[in-house]
Formats: C-alpha cells, structure tokens, sequence
C-alpha cells in the first residue's frame, strides 16, 4: 500500500467543545460533508488508549469521471487523552483515512469564544488509486471544514 497525507487549519468562532462535539458526530456529517449521504451509528467500543469509541456506517456518492458510484465503508471515531479527534475509516478496496483533528482554544474576540482546529489526514491506498483517493479526501475535508465553520458560527450567533 502507497501512503501520503495533507493537513489543514481552520479558526472558528465557537468554544473547543461544541467545535468538538460537531467534529466528532458524525451523524450530523451528512448535512457538512459533500460526499456523505448516510451515516448510521453502530455499537461503540474502547480505542487502544481507553477512550470510548464511536463506530459508523457511512455511505458516500463519489464521481468517477461520468460515473457516480455510491461507497459504503465503516468509521471509527474517539476523542484521545488530549483532546483531539482521531478518526479512521476503512474503504474497498484497501483504502485507509486516518485523521487526526486538533483543537485549540484562542483567546476570545469581541467576546467570541475561538478554537483552532489543525487537521492532519494520512491516505492509504493502493498506488493506483492514492492520487484520486487523496484529492477526493484533500477536496471533501476543505467543503467539510468550510460547512462547519459556517454551522458553528451560525449557531453560535444564534444562541448568543
């Protein structure tokens, strides 16, 4: 299997917990991330650090040139003993996403609670397909963060 990554940052005006909490729910990732359709959460269990786990199934529309094909694969989800969200999700044929989200607390502005969120994903794939998988994963995450900064900061307006 061939390997690479890319990383990404973003701030938003929302407190590390909500910022948090809306990262690692993944059942309300159907409405943020482009290539999600479904999401049905499934039994948890333990990571290998002790947290708790939460498991998915996630069923994406991914384009393949003139073809759409819908891509059904598991997902794992836990929030680690520092605080950052570190996901994995396994696809056919041998792909691999792990992601690690950091999140930051700034300093308010204007009274505004801030939070740096520093994404860093890692693609496993077969060589033939890791270009494709990473610039689908690199173009998905960046509309994933764009749309969840826009609902947390929305929110966050809303119930000021």
């Amino acid at each position: 299997m061939a390997h690479t990554s890319f990383e990404q940052s973003m701030t938003v005006a929302a407190p590390v917990e909500q910022a948090r909490a809306a990262l690692t729910t993944l059942t309300a990732h159907d409405r943020l991330h482009p290539l999600i359709v479904s999401v049905q959460a499934l039994p948890g269990g333990v990571a290998p650090d002790g947290s708790a786990l939460s498991r998915y199934r996630i069923v994406d529309r991914v384009h393949m040139g003139p073809f759409t094909l819908r891509v059904t694969y598991r997902a794992e989800i836990a929030v680690d003993a520092t605080g950052a969200a570190v996901s994995d999700a396994y696809q056919s044929p041998g792909v691999h996403l792990h992601v690690v989200a950091r999140l930051t607390a700034l300093p308010a502005t204007a009274g505004v609670p801030q939070t740096r969120v520093d994404e860093t994903v890692t693609v496993e794939a077969p060589r033939l397909l890791l270009g494709y998988v990473r610039a689908q994963a690199q173009q998905s995450h960046q509309e994933l963060y764009a749309n969840l900064k826009r609902w947390l900061e929305s929110a966050s307006v809303s119930h000021a």
